[in-house]
């Protein structure tokens, strides 16, 4: 790897903080999750990361500036009369070093991630600007620490899930409309309704939750609260509806119109008929999981509308003759 001063663009004077901002500069400008399918900025990324792990760190800096390490962080170690291990087969003193860099370097703790994640979650307090990199390591593949070129690494964390009641009214399941929910740091998200939504039920809105240290959110955790609204409620998967009798209608019977989310229905309604009776719908109520429709119930509620003369004589007598 080239000197690792000037990887970063400093110089060997420069002061830790300014090692510091050259290497957060660069790590967004370079970041593969900013640079897709360009493999030279990944490979840039790779090469600014080694580099920090040296400079970035105050023990190794004093040590490469003493060339007690070379521009990889390798150790110049010194062996009388040449080193034993260099058999003149390739690849086997180069293994050997990295065995020496991986000892040399063990407990010193250093990791520039630390820095990237850092930088990350202060842009994120301010509520907007840097959002993170859509849910990448940003250190995926890269050496995380001395001796762990090649090493696979595990997804930065993500930030804590939220949990909230999600209100949502049987008309909006009955109109197919989006419910609302406003979460603790002032967003606003639209959420589709499944069909076949139930009571209680937790719906997952992935990566609308807090923000972590490297821009990672978790999950919003959306509990369901179905309220009845506008005559309607729901009574397990069954849709239930209040509707207006006309007393004119119950007394002498006659064609109900009721509307149902699978359009209106007129419904015969027979002499005499009393608000204890329900009327079930099949097929007219809200879409079930399997995309099929359940029934529906009309509850039947007495109503004073085009009460009129003749309608008062009736009733009158029916009074009379019980």
């Amino acid at each position: 790897m080239r000197d690792p001063y000037s990887v970063l663009g400093v110089g060997k004077t420069a002061s830790a903080a300014e090692i510091k901002s050259a290497f957060r500069k660069l790590a967004k400008k370079f970041h593969p999750d900013a640079n897709p399918d360009n493999g030279k900025a990944k490979e840039r990324f790779a090469e600014i990361s080694r580099a920090y792990e040296i400079v970035g760190d105050e023990d190794k800096r004093k040590r490469f500036d003493r060339r007690e390490l070379d521009a990889d962080g390798n150790e110049r170690a010194t062996y009388p009369g040449g080193n034993p291990f260099a058999t003149g087969e390739a690849g086997f003193d180069d293994l050997f070093r990295r065995r020496q860099r991986a000892s040399a370097g063990a407990g010193a703790g250093f990791d520039p991630e630390d820095v990237l994640r850092t930088m990350f979650a202060d842009r994120g307090a301010g509520g907007g600007g840097f959002s993170g990199f859509g849910g990448a390591d940003p250190f995926a593949g890269q050496a995380r620490g001395p001796g762990a070129h090649g090493a696979k690494q595990g997804t930065p964390p993500k930030g804590r899930d939220i949990r909230v009641t999600l209100p949502i009214t049987v008309k909006q399941i009955v109109d197919g409309e989006k419910a609302k929910i406003k979460l603790p740091d002032g967003r606003t998200i639209a959420v589709a309704i499944p069909d076949g939504v139930t009571q209680g039920q937790i719906i997952r809105l992935a990566k609308q939750g807090e923000q972590g240290p490297a821009g990672h959110r978790g999950d919003v955790l959306a509990e369901v609260d179905i309220r009845a609204s506008d005559g309607l409620r729901l009574e397990g998967s069954t849709l239930v509806i209040d509707v207006d009798l006309p007393i004119a209608t119950a007394l002498n019977g006659g064609k109900l119109p009721i509307t149902t989310p699978a359009g209106k229905v007129a419904v015969k309604i027979e002499p005499m008929t009393t608000t204890s009776q329900s009327l079930r719908l099949k097929g007219r109520g809200v879409p079930a999981k399997n995309g099929k429709r359940g029934d529906a119930v009309a509850k039947l509620t007495l109503s004073l509308d085009g009460l009129d003369a003749d309608t008062l004589t009736a009733l009158a007598a029916l009074v009379d003759g019980g």
